[in-house]
């Protein structure tokens, strides 16, 4: 019966994460943990369950819109593609079936040393989901704490030590229920809820004294209609049209990711002879008929940058061990256009004096797209969400662009096709941003920063000090608790 129970809390828990935001349901997470600690202490594959089933409840409702862009726009079979996105699901569940599986190996019987071995184990788990077969970090923890109590850590220890840090505090509250000496607990977690809250009122970074203006168009073109090609040169002749009337007000103009397709001479031409810079992305066709780039090019009068996207889709982009998953593929007719990978190398793009940190499409979910650009003054992403339709994916994908601006202290500015478009602040909130689903154009005035915040500094170094630290304290108060208890 609680299995059952555990799987409609994980879909639940979806309350917690954009588009709802209810960062405190996070906190269903301790009913799994209950059942997790009442279980014998070799029960290990009832142990997988639990962990499995609960995240099976979260992530299958979650990432639903998986199937409108393999079956709609992927023209794959209805059942195919159900198919596709139970088993993504499940594969995302894997991973904290395997947290509780290998904290109950670790622990056996004993019970104190749970506080603190879960929250490590849970989130290495996560972070593994992050980065195997080119990593899809959805509904990782720290996604549903942008508006928390505790998003001010953020800048300090990154997203990671942010899901860290929820575990830990979910355990701590288990753990506070099945004690008898309560008092050391709730002052070293009250302790941990002030500190948060006083780190909110810090600035890590300062802005440069020259804005620029901007315009971000979001071109609202309808992803079938970019499939089908239907009228694509009049859709590419719009987009000109408006990057002409924008140059008499901004600075620079900011397209969506495969916003053109070239090489166009002609489309070049056109946009060279703006006043402003532009941005915009572009898939290249090249030489090569089997494989394109996608692109993100900056273009001037006097001067070309382009950068290559680095963190390809995986099986939308490109195909993880593809001696082994290609013959998968072909068989059930999942078409996946191949998109050669950029040079791991790139550098920010600069832009009148002022230094740009590019993204293309879901790069920007990853901390690491920026960490080696943290010496720019302001991020950019460009991507097309319009695969998902009107979607929770658009507003889930959206939240990572605020995380990657406040773990950095950077203002982001992002260009999607059906949204959601914006500028964003360097402490994660949102300054301005278009509605979904439409054709419009967001002007505005940013200023870039300068300065590092502990996170931008040194990265996952200050995650891993961030638990170590908490990890010695919790096993001395165990120790403690359990000398003066005898």
């Amino acid at each position: 019966m609680y299995f059952i129970i555990l799987f409609f809390l994980g879909a639940l828990l979806n309350l917690a994460f954009p588009p709802f935001n209810l960062w405190f349901f996070i906190f269903l997470f301790i009913y799994p943990l209950v059942i997790f600690l009442k279980i014998p202490s070799n029960a290990y594959l009832k142990s997988f369950f639990i962990g499995f089933l609960f995240g099976l409840g979260l992530y299958l409702p979650g990432i639903h819109w998986v199937f409108i862009s393999i079956h709609e726009y992927g023209q794959v079979s209805t059942l195919i593609s159900i198919f596709l996105v139970i088993l993504l699901a499940c594969y995302m569940a894997l991973f904290i079936g395997l947290s509780f599986l290998f904290t109950k190996l670790m622990i056996k019987n004993r019970e104190g040393n749970f506080v603190f071995l879960f929250p490590i184990v849970f989130v290495l788990f996560e972070y593994l989901r992050s980065i195997i077969l080119g990593g899809f970090p959805w509904f990782s923890v720290y996604q549903s704490q942008l508006y928390s109590v505790f998003g001010s850590l953020f800048p300090i220890i990154g997203g990671i030590g942010v899901s860290f840090f929820i575990i830990y505090i979910c355990s701590c509250i288990l753990m506070l229920f099945r004690m008898k000496q309560k008092k050391s607990m709730i002052i070293w977690m009250f302790g941990l809820v002030i500190m948060s809250l006083s780190l909110s009122s810090i600035d890590w970074t300062n802005p440069i004294d020259n804005s620029i203006r901007y315009s971000i168009i979001q071109t609202g073109i309808d992803q079938s209609a970019r499939l089908s090609g239907t009228n694509y040169n009049q859709i590419e002749m719009n987009n000109l049209n408006k990057i002409t009337q924008e140059s008499s007000f901004s600075e620079i103009i900011i397209l969506p990711e495969a916003t053109f397709i070239l090489p166009d001479e002609t489309i070049f031409n056109q946009l060279v002879s703006s006043n402003s810079d532009i941005i915009f992305g572009a898939l290249n066709r090249g030489q090569d008929p089997r494989y394109s780039s996608n692109e993100l090019i900056s273009l001037t009068h006097e001067s070309k940058q382009t950068y290559f996207k680095r963190r390809l889709v995986p099986f939308g982009e490109y195909i993880p061990l593809s001696d082994y998953f290609s013959s998968i593929f072909n068989n059930i007719r999942v078409p996946i256009p191949l998109i050669e990978k950029g040079d791991d190398t790139q550098s920010f793009i600069l832009i009148k004096d002022i230094y740009f940190a590019p993204s293309i499409c879901f790069e920007d979910a990853f901390y690491e797209t920026f960490f080696s650009n943290q010496e720019s003054n302001i991020f950019l992403n460009i991507t097309n969400d319009g695969w998902f339709n009107d979607s929770s994916a658009l507003s889930q994908h959206f939240s990572f662009s605020q995380i990657r601006a406040k773990e950095f202290g950077k203002p982001l500015l992002r260009s999607a096709n059906t949204g959601i478009s914006g500028h964003i602040n360097p402490d994660g909130s949102i300054a301005s941003k278009l509605p979904i689903q439409s054709q419009m154009i967001l002007r505005g005035e940013v200023n870039g920063t300068i300065g590092k915040t502990p996170f931008g500094e040194f990265g996952l170094l200050s995650t891993l000090v961030f638990i170590s630290i908490i990890s010695i304290i919790q096993f001395f108060i165990t120790k403690f608790r359990i000398l003066f208890s005898t």
